[in-house]
């Protein structure tokens, strides 16, 4: 993660969207009010969390640890508290792990 871009939400944007830098995400999107930055994840064939890498990993990892730190991953970079809600999970039996961040 290049964390120079945080708390500059275009460059942010512009690296997953236009760049293409990142190995999980695939494109991160607000809806039309600027309310909900809609985070689509790339196709996957397991868990990026090393956490995962057993043989029957506890569903909690999404719920709790991956919404936990990408509530304060956004949270940072817009600057305000937002609340993550995950909609598709490789350990819920989805091929993306895509979330919603509520602003």
């Amino acid at each position: 993660m290049d964390w120079s871009v945080c708390g500059n939400v275009q460059a942010f944007l512009d690296r997953i969207n236009i760049e293409k830098k990142s190995k999980y995400w695939e494109s991160l999107e607000f809806n039309k009010e600027h309310t909900v930055l809609k985070l689509t994840g790339k196709k996957v064939d397991g868990c990026a969390c090393a956490f995962a890498d057993i043989p029957q990993p506890p569903k909690s990892l999404c719920n709790y640890c991956c919404r936990n730190f990408q509530q304060q991953l956004f949270g940072m970079l817009l600057g305000k508290k937002v609340e993550v809600e995950i909609t598709e999970s490789f350990l819920l039996g989805d091929k993306h792990c895509s979330t919603l961040i509520h602003i």
